[in-house]
């Protein structure tokens, strides 16, 4: 993240005040772009764990299905997530994870319990309550895995609807913030008489408050997509 900051100020310090060493300047703006772009890797990394999540609750149902314990399904659904995504898979640690824990005796709704606060995902949560209930009153298990994997596919559509009704919009916003970049560049290209009185003296503070607009807009843009992806 530190390196593409590092060369995004570069490119920037370049067009706008034609001076690399304006980049000193802009390491200020390097914790709100870590930082969203952050959130944006987060948001990616859970949407693929709640996948992954989704996938090894259904192996986990017919496991209980096939006369497998609770706590047994748990293997069985890690065969079938290193089968799909791999032993570098986000869900196939957890399940490793997960394995070491019932070994020492946790109750298995703990270690989802433990799982849903490590991962940040409510399904989890949900599932270690249903657990809970389920061991109580002696309620099926194999449906308390489908009702929660079958909840999980549901939201899982529903998102990716909105993305395909937003995804013009994400094109836009791109369009937008490269936009200005190529035209300025053009500008020092065409018409570098022109450019050049703003690289000196009170020009250097229109080109500060054009920057600051330009980083503003591209921030909002990004927060509009986010409020409409997730409302």
């Amino acid at each position: 993240m530190l390196l593409s900051y590092a060369i995004l100020s570069a490119v920037v310090s370049f067009i706008f005040y034609d001076n690399l060493l304006f980049c000193i300047f802009l390491i200020p703006l390097a914790y709100p772009y870590i930082r969203v772009l952050s959130g944006e890797l987060i948001l990616i990394r859970k949407k693929n764990l709640k996948m992954q999540y989704m996938e090894c609750l259904n192996a986990m149902a017919n496991a209980v299905d096939s006369g497998y314990s609770i706590e047994g399904s748990v293997s069985k659904a890690k065969d079938v997530i290193e089968i799909l995504y791999g032993r570098d898979s986000l869900m196939y640690k957890e399940i490793v994870r997960m394995e070491g824990r019932l070994r020492l005796g946790v109750m298995v709704e703990d270690v989802f319990d433990e799982f849903s606060k490590r991962s940040g995902l409510i399904e989890a949560y949900d599932l270690a309550s249903a657990l809970k209930i389920t061991k109580r009153y002696g309620d099926n298990i194999s449906n308390v895995l489908k009702t929660v994997s079958n909840n999980i596919s549901s939201e899982t559509n529903v998102e990716n609807e909105i993305e395909v009704l937003i995804s013009s919009k994400k094109y836009e916003h791109l369009i937008m913030c490269v936009v200005p970049i190529f035209m300025m560049l053009y500008m020092r290209v065409a018409a570098p008489e022109i450019m050049k009185y703003l690289y000196v003296g009170f020009g250097r503070f229109i080109m500060t408050i054009c920057l600051a607009g330009y980083v503003f807009a591209i921030y909002i843009g990004i927060k509009l997509l986010r409020k409409t992806k997730f409302e």
